[in-house]
């Protein structure tokens, strides 16, 4: 395996967690917020 592809791997897959965490802790409030009605 290629050192510099394992660093982009790991970097696009650090990043791609950063962007997702957000919108899965939105779409969880919303759920939440829906149920309680």
């Amino acid at each position: 395996m290629n050192e510099v592809f394992i660093m982009r791997f790991f970097k696009g897959c650090f990043w791609g967690l950063l962007l997702v965490i957000p919108f899965w802790i939105i779409v969880i409030w919303l759920i939440a917020k829906w149920w309680s009605v």
